[in-house]
């Protein structure tokens, strides 16, 4: 019973029903209220026991920076300005969801490093923790897609949740001792993407299944190749015929597709024009310089930028991109020195696949506010396996 519910567990648990939120209970409720801010604390004691009790991969180096920036200008935001931006698609957006949003995605990852670190996630229950996960994902996104049918709108035919498909992707290496599954896993994991019809998330997808299958060549034995190739010659061919079914059969995907060709980018490109634009001719040097604070982007476009360094040299100016892209230098550093130790090559693929997965998103998404579960999950259990064996040798 006491390994029931053990705090993991009722971590894991909370993260599902999180999960679920719209689903199976409405979000604004107390249930929902509950169930955040009880995840969210959970997830912040976890990240102060981490710093105090562990000596951190440099990657937490550059995470603790970059959140103590996005905490001082979300309490500012909250406590000072104190002001609700509205954005004319969503209504008001309250000031405490800055701060909450990026607590929520970045903050996990402490937790699975240290419940690592303890010996409290084995191989199994990485993967019986991921089944789970991949059962929500596909529930959540047929909720989703069933709402849409009912809504006039085009941009409801596009399906967000196409971006929880690609964070399961970096987990599939801790299954790479059930081939079938893994593989099964990740041909769920691309149709799905394919599905949501979202372009970022399709091509997001793409470039992570290009490194994985990279990463399964170079780490595979002859026959382990053999078998390799054959699953990507199954993909390829099954990929094309999946496609082509689309093509000929759903209307919104030979829109998009159309769309894409002739450079429709949804008016992103517009939309960062307009801040950059803002940020050169009408910022003053101080806003150029720290930015206008968190949020900002509502009030200079009514949207959000969907480019992390956009976002973030409008919110926290030159400062905030200078930080950020420290974050990334110590991302990337520390996944080199992963790749000193050669019997960790499942670990620091999974790592590589994070680094590139995320990274390509911060071009046309919010990567840095929007990492579930099963992203955070890879990254902190392949920093932690890691640390265990530095720490070992």
């Amino acid at each position: 019973m006491k390994k029931i519910f053990n705090i993991l567990n009722i971590y894991l648990f909370l993260a599902a029903l999180f999960m679920l939120q719209d689903v199976v209970y409405k979000g604004g409720t107390t249930l929902s209220k509950v169930i955040i801010i009880a995840f969210t604390i959970t997830s912040f004691l976890y990240a102060l026991h981490a710093n105090i009790h562990y000596k951190l991969p440099l990657y937490f180096k550059g995470l603790n920076i970059l959140l103590i920036l996005f905490t001082l200008y979300g309490i500012w935001h909250i406590g000072v300005s104190n002001i609700d931006y509205v954005r004319s698609r969503d209504g008001e957006v309250a000031s405490h969801m800055y701060l909450l949003s990026i607590y929520i995605s970045l903050l996990p990852i402490y937790v699975f490093y240290v419940t690592t670190m303890k010996g409290q996630l084995n191989l199994s229950k990485i993967q019986n923790i991921g089944i789970l996960f991949i059962i929500l994902y596909v529930i959540k996104f047929f909720a989703y897609q069933t709402n849409a049918t009912d809504s006039d709108e085009v941009i409801s035919l596009t399906n967000n949740n196409g971006y929880l498909f690609v964070s399961f992707i970096p987990l599939l290496f801790y299954y790479k001792d059930k081939p079938i599954l893994q593989y099964l896993l990740f041909m769920i994991c691309l149709v799905m993407v394919t599905l949501s019809m979202k372009r970022g998330a399709m091509l997001t997808a793409s470039i992570c299944a290009l490194v994985f299958l990279t990463s399964m060549w170079t780490q595979g034995q002859k026959n382990t190749r053999f078998r390799l190739s054959i699953i990507i010659v199954v993909v390829f061919f099954g990929g094309l015929y999946f496609i082509q079914h689309l093509l000929t059969t759903n209307e919104y995907f030979v829109h998009r597709v159309q769309s894409t060709l002739d450079g429709n980018s949804s008016l992103r490109d517009v939309l960062l024009w307009d801040m950059w634009n803002y940020f050169y001719n009408e910022a003053s040097l101080t806003t150029q310089l720290f930015g206008g604070g968190a949020n900002f982007t509502l009030q200079v476009a009514d949207n959000y930028a969907h480019n992390d360094w956009m976002e973030i040299l409008i919110n926290q100016g030159i400062l905030g991109v200078f930080i950020y892209a420290i974050y990334w230098i110590t991302f990337y550093k520390t996944y080199k020195i992963s790749r000193i130790h050669h019997d960790l090559r499942t670990e620091t693929s999974a790592l590589l696949n994070v680094l590139v997965a995320c990274f390509v998103m911060t071009f046309f998404s919010m990567s840095y506010s929007n990492m579930q579960i099963c992203m955070t999950m890879a990254l902190g259990i392949s920093l932690g396996r890691i640390s265990q064996h530095t720490t070992q040798s």
